[in-house]
């Protein structure tokens, strides 16, 4: 009896290692697959209802031991120079799942162009982020190298145009991210977003 519930106890640590290894494995490959040079142009030339966007993701805090950090900045093509969403990326673990916290950069306009400028990305610290205001996309591995996610349970809370939440869907691919974001009243209609489908940016070059 002792041999048997002792051989159980011994499987159950060895697929819980087997399964620490494996997310760690999906982590390592998503964090190097993210970085580089995103656009919606050929969306875009498709269907001018939606913007010609560009988005830029490049890595920063190589050294922290806690998970992988990215800048991620993300503007229209007729207004580089004011982007309309910069944020850190902090990319860790859950289970076999892959937490994506977006954490808002305050002053985050004093940031704008850190993608491309060394000095200024330097300056940007964990001090700088809005940690009460981060919300998580959490992706799986589905085949090859390719990621699906989206937010949890109830979205992220989100006040724009009337918003009391916002919800994500993502796909992630060496070649292309799709984002699809909408806003959400409380009593479930949609307040802001695309209705039939998101975002699709190819990815231009890598970093």
């Amino acid at each position: 009896m002792l041999q048997r519930v002792f051989l159980i106890i011994v499987f159950v640590l060895a697929s819980a290692v087997l399964t620490n290894a494996q997310s760690a494995n999906n982590l390592k490959e998503f964090a190097q697959l993210l970085p580089g040079f995103y656009s919606t142009e050929a969306m875009w030339k498709q269907d001018s209802t939606f913007s010609h966007v560009q988005l830029r993701i490049v890595p920063i805090w190589k050294e922290d031991p806690d998970g992988y950090w990215f800048y991620l900045e993300q503007a229209e093509v007729k207004n580089l120079t004011r982007p309309y969403r910069q944020v850190v990326l902090h990319l860790t673990t859950d289970g076999n799942k892959i937490v994506s916290s977006n954490l808002p950069i305050k002053n985050r306009l004093s940031f704008a162009g850190a993608w491309k400028d060394e000095a200024l990305l330097k300056k940007l610290a964990k001090a700088d982020l809005d940690f009460s205001d981060s919300c998580n996309i959490y992706f799986e591995k589905t085949s090859g190298q390719n990621f699906e996610g989206g937010t949890g349970p109830g979205g992220c809370p989100n006040q724009y145009r009337g918003a009391a939440y916002f919800t994500n869907v993502s796909m992630f691919t060496p070649t292309s991210l799709a984002s699809w974001d909408r806003g959400w009243k409380a009593d479930g209609q949609l307040a802001w977003g695309p209705a039939a489908h998101g975002y699709t940016f190819d990815k231009i070059s890598g970093l």
